[in-house]
């Protein structure tokens, strides 16, 4: 009996945790062309498409534009490090958008509610990793973003230990990411510290 009840609870708990994690969605990249695509309905979805070369974005539902915007990319950029994170159970997503040359430059963010697209904030951080065995540098911070909900908040965490806010100016600030956490908010993504 209690076996079978310690199965249920664990059971339970992954059910729970899984509702609430925001998953990966993959990217396709083809002729200079990142794109996402997100079902929403039985016969319908919700298309992203990146063009860096061409600086544009087209967010497109059931054949239906619903955003085109120029992507702000100046001349020293050398490419795009793109992260769709999403939770079909409640239809809300974020898409980030981390510019390069020699490091991270930082990283837009998008926010998908349904089919409704906003740009909610500017992330200007990088994960100050070694990459390859080479010295540390100022390096994507999307492979250490995870996404939870709990009850009513969403929450933004870096999984990675050290992260360089404001990378390569004058108020640049090096801090453990165990520090410091982002609540969604009406503004976007706000710092918190613990």
């Amino acid at each position: 009996m209690n076996k079978l009840l310690i199965l249920f609870l664990s059971i339970f708990f992954v059910f729970v945790v899984s509702a609430q994690t925001f998953k990966e969605v993959p990217c396709s990249f083809t002729d200079g062309t990142y794109s996402f695509a997100l079902p929403t309905a039985k016969q319908c979805s919700v298309e992203i498409k990146m063009q860096l070369d061409k600086k544009r974005m087209e967010i497109n539902s059931c054949s239906s534009v619903i955003k085109q915007s120029s992507l702000p990319i100046e001349e020293n950029i050398k490419g795009c490090h793109t992260k769709l994170l999403y939770s079909p159970k409640i239809k809300l997503g974020f898409l980030f958008c981390e510019f390069y040359n020699d490091m991270s430059l930082g990283v837009k963010v998008y926010k998908l509610d349904g089919e409704k697209v906003s740009e909610i904030s500017e992330l200007p951080f990088a994960a100050y990793t070694s990459e390859n065995g080479e010295r540390m540098n100022y390096n994507s911070i999307l492979p250490y973003l995870s996404i939870i909900r709990s009850g009513a908040r969403t929450l933004m965490f870096f999984n990675n230990p050290i992260s360089v806010m404001n990378p390569n100016k004058k108020e640049e600030q090096i801090l453990e990411s165990k520090d410091f956490y982002f609540e969604l908010s009406s503004q976007g993504f706000e710092l918190k510290k613990y």
